[in-house]
């Protein structure tokens, strides 16, 4: 397979090209010791015989890794980084080893879902407004990491889409149990199994231990095999 990157040429040992393609758009490539992002590809039939010309859409991969990641009032330094443009906004993606009280105050910016300054040391001074996304966390025996996902503001200002099927099933399903679980409730106490008073402190147990109980969910074994499963 040949690859014409400008007006330079590089050949490249592939057997199955989709594969090779599918892979390289989800890793990037490397030709000649130069890397590139993949952004989408296409094939070119000529009647009656297999493809036999590819397009790609290719952006020189440029390796950017700042000295610091200021975030709020937060200063941690990236094991690993990578920052992408995503709807015209920047989306950044880095693994940081924070201290117990970092990694408190990392949880308590995420859970109030708000936006906070980030500043990207190495790279720009210019603070950029943003949020977190999904944040993975591990813990081992050199302590905590975590990979954060932070999105700048303007992504959320874009045209809303609906939401996914998946999303609205589990919302659907969500509802369902919440039904469900109320009116068991009532009727323990419409039987006299359990007084109301018992009924109110069970759910403001239940709100206080929510958040710790959503943090199972984004606890993983190794941060490692997921930097390269990250979008």
């Amino acid at each position: 397979m040949k690859l014409l990157i400008g007006d330079d040429e590089y050949e490249a040992e592939v057997e199955a090209p989709v594969e090779f393609l599918r892979d390289a758009k989800r890793q990037g490539l490397t030709a000649n010791g130069r890397r590139w992002l993949l952004h989408n590809y296409s094939e070119q039939y000529a009647e009656g015989e297999e493809p036999h010309w590819w397009t790609l859409n290719l952006e020189e991969w440029e390796e950017l890794n700042p000295t610091r990641l200021r975030i709020a009032e937060l200063e941690l330094v990236p094991t690993k980084y990578q920052e992408k443009v995503s709807s015209s906004a920047l989306v950044i993606t880095a693994q940081v080893s924070p201290t117990r009280d970092e990694a408190a105050r990392i949880r308590e910016l995420d859970r109030s879902h708000g936006y906070f300054e980030v500043v990207r040391e190495g790279i720009s001074d210019d603070p950029q407004r943003m949020r977190f996304g999904l944040n993975l966390w591990a813990e081992g025996d050199s302590g905590l990491e975590f990979q954060l996902t932070l999105v700048e503001d303007s992504y959320d200002h874009e045209d809303d889409l609906p939401p996914l099927p998946m999303d609205r099933n589990v919302q659907s399903e969500l509802a369902v149990y919440a039904v469900t679980l109320d009116s068991l409730l009532a009727l323990l106490v419409k039987k006299g199994v359990i007084a109301e008073q018992q009924v109110s402190q069970l759910q403001t147990d239940a709100v206080g231990l929510r958040d710790d109980f959503l943090e199972r969910f984004t606890r993983v074994s190794s941060l490692d095999a997921y930097w390269d499963r990250r979008p």
